[in-house]
């Protein structure tokens, strides 16, 4: 499936908004640990719950606004299911950029597979149905 994102134009306004609204004037915990750029580490996104996975790229995009050099690697597709202690992302870069962007692409992609998953549950139970469903729209006067 091919998922069609708005273009980065658009969404990289938003992403940097909600980075600033979370650090603010910085982020206090990050900044008390005393971290260079250079101080590098690793990071895997694990699923807590089963779900289906949605935001991955958007995700991604908040570390690349933070540190380009930062490397976020999904494991699995954007719709795909996923269990409990499934491995979804890998992601690379300053210890720094990952404290930072971690809240923002967090909630971005839990809230979006959030949606992805109570949609899957509302088609699953559709589907059941025996009746073919139809919205018709009123005709307008223009």
């Amino acid at each position: 499936m091919t998922i069609a994102l708005p273009p980065w134009i658009v969404l990289d306004s938003l992403i940097q908004q909600w980075l600033l609204e979370d650090i603010g004037r910085g982020d206090r915990t990050t900044a008390g640990l005393q971290l260079s750029q250079e101080t590098l580490s690793s990071a895997h996104w694990i699923a807590k719950e089963a779900g289906v996975i949605a935001g991955l790229p958007v995700a991604a995009r908040v570390f690349y606004l933070l540190d380009t050099r930062t490397r976020f690697q999904p494991i699995v597709a954007e719709g795909q299911l996923c269990q409990p202690g499934d491995i979804i992302a890998r992601l690379h870069g300053s210890l720094e950029t990952l404290l930072t962007g971690e809240r923002v692409a967090l909630n971005l992609a839990m809230g979006l597979s959030g949606i992805a998953t109570t949609t899957r549950r509302y088609v699953e139970r559709s589907q059941s149905f025996r009746h073919s469903w139809w919205i018709l729209a009123k005709p307008h006067r223009v």
